[in-house]
Parts: structure tokens; sequence; C-alpha cells
């Protein structure tokens, strides 16, 4: 069983200078735990103790950032590579992409390498994907078969923890039709926390990380009850019921 994470890397501010695009450091709150990072990914690595990540991201997204936070954390930082990462993203846009997945391995090591620094157990195998922005129906499809690819690098009995802070909207909603469907082809695997940070509701010096999965489980109940008005099948419902029981 892993501990899976999936998390939506952002574009940070629109410096036109690309070294210099960040986040700005936030101190999150999840739990009774105080958390202050640049990335919330960061966070909930730290919070979780996770296996392996998977990164969703644009052509723009801030990979060169990433590395840097990692590679230092892990005292291997490249100069070289991560001006190129940067030179490569400065240059891509939706239609024309200079970035590939294969010039993100060197990100994948050396996050792979924290998670193994803070948890000496997780099995890494970390992941990152390129996505398009989803402007019109082609690109949206494309994007459905990224995402449906995931389900590949998910096993029987993982738990799945998304975080819904950053990137496009549109990401949760490829997240929601990708859980759907690996619980109907790997049935032991539960989504375990959907997170977003409160950036939004910044205060008392500290922004909230919530997790929404309460949310998630309400489409079980509606397909329960579905599968009950219309066939008389009781199953998933009382599954449910027996869940909330022991709860």
């Amino acid at each position: 069983m892993a501990k899976i994470l999936i998390f939506p890397l952002g574009v940070g501010d629109t410096n036109e200078n690309i070294y210099k695009r960040t986040y700005i450091p936030i101190k999150y709150r999840i739990g009774n735990k105080e958390i202050e990072d640049r990335f919330i990914i960061s966070v909930l690595i730290d919070y979780l103790k996770v296996d392996k990540v998977i990164i969703v991201g644009t052509s723009r997204s801030m990979w060169e950032n990433l590395y840097k936070h990692y590679a230092e954390l892990v005292n291997e930082f490249d100069e070289e590579y991560w001006r190129n990462i940067g030179e490569k993203v400065g240059k891509s846009e939706n239609e024309s992409c200079y970035i590939s997945e294969d010039d993100l391995k060197k990100i994948e090591e050396v996050i792979d390498k924290y998670l193994k620094k803070i948890n000496p157990n997780a099995t890494g195998g970390s992941k990152c994907k390129i996505i398009k922005y989803g402007s019109n129906e082609n690109e949206i499809l494309e994007n459905f078969d990224i995402f449906m690819g995931m389900i590949e690098e998910i096993n029987e009995g993982d738990e799945i923890y998304l975080d819904i802070t950053h990137s496009f909207r549109s990401i949760p909603l490829f997240m929601y039709l990708m859980l759907e469907f690996v619980q109907y082809l790997k049935k032991d695997v539960r989504l375990k926390g959907l997170y977003y940070g409160m950036l939004d509701a910044y205060k008392r010096n500290y922004a909230t990380i919530v997790d929404l999965s309460p949310l998630f489980e309400i489409s079980y109940w509606i397909k329960g009850m579905y599968d009950f008005t219309n066939y008389g099948n009781n199953y998933l419902i009382s599954k449910l019921l027996e869940k909330k029981i022991k709860i």
C-alpha cells in the first residue's frame, strides 16, 4: 500500500524574469501543526509522510523553481540544469512547448530523495506530468487522457491524497473523474484527503488547509441511493451505513 499525493503546480507570479518567479512563503495550518513554506506540497508531504507524488503542470508552470526548492533541501542543486529548465519554460507557450517530461526526470529524483529524507520507508516513484491549458475541446480530451494514464501509477490498496490549491480550476474536475474511474477498476483504492489551502482567507498569520474529502463521499451516497431506488440494490448504502456505525 502506498500513499500518493497528486499536486497541481501553478505559474506563481507574473515576473517576466523566469528565474525570479516564486510563491511567497506562507504559514499554513493543518491539524494542530503550523508549517511555513513556499510550496503547499512541502507542507502536505511533511504532514502526510507520503510515498510518492504526482505533479501536474503546464509547460509554463514553475518547474525550475520546484527543482531548486527540493534540490537545495537534499544538497544536490545543479545550477546548469536549473537554468536550462528555466530557459525552456520561459520560451514555452501552450501552442509551442519546449519542455518535455524527460526534461523533468531530475525533479522527480530530488523529490524522491526528499521523501526518503523525511520518511525512510517511502517507496519513491514520483512523476511529473505536463498537460495542456485545456482551452478547447481537443486540449480538454488530451488532458483527460493524461489523467486517465495516471491510473497506471495507482495500485490496489493505495491511498490517494489530492491538493487543489493551485493551477487551473479545471484540474479538480479531471482529478474527480480519474478517481471515480480508478475505483471501478481497482476497488481497494480510496481518497483519503482532498486538500485546499485557503490563501484568500489568510488570517491570524496563517492559512488553513482544509480537507474537503467529505464532499467526495457524498457522491457515494448519491450512487447508493440511485442503485437502491432504481434497482433495489442496497449493497452500497449498507456499506456506507456500516462505515458510519463503526465511526
